[in-house]
């Protein structure tokens, strides 16, 4: 099982961007008080991954995209409950927000990602749809 902790190890061995995004992460969050409370706050890496994968989705990059997206489904099928939820909610969301704000049609991602993967995008979308769709309306 892949733990959240091997999740990161991967990403940084997935893409030599992740690996320099991940040394520019720790030198601006090690210092900080609250990290050595609470650990780094590695939902805003997992941010910046998302954007950098986004990107590649935008380009149809499938050379970079091909390791990358099989190593988001192996989280989704071999990760403990926190490499999931870093997967899905870490690296999936983060893309579709950054999709979404580049004015990109999410389902541009759908031949890029695998069963699971795209099991886990269909409920986000649905998930956010619904949100929407419960919020106040104005006037």
């Amino acid at each position: 099982m892949i733990s959240a902790r091997d999740m990161v190890v991967e990403l940084r061995e997935v893409d030599a961007r992740f690996e320099r995004a991940f040394v520019t992460f720790v030198t601006e969050w090690d210092d900080d008080p609250d990290t050595a409370r609470e650990g780094l706050p590695y939902y805003l890496y997992y941010a910046e991954i998302a954007r950098i994968i986004a990107n590649d989705i935008r380009t149809g990059n499938r050379v970079r995209l091909a390791p990358i997206m099989d190593l988001v489904e192996k989280l989704h099928i071999e990760g403990d409950e926190a490499a999931r939820e870093g997967a899905t909610i870490g690296l999936l969301e983060g893309i579709q927000a950054s999709m979404l704000q580049s004015n990109t049609g999410l389902h541009i991602a759908n031949m890029y990602l695998g069963r699971e993967s795209a099991r886990e995008w269909k409920k986000l979308i649905h998930f956010w749809d619904h949100k929407q769709s419960d919020a106040p309306r104005e006037g």
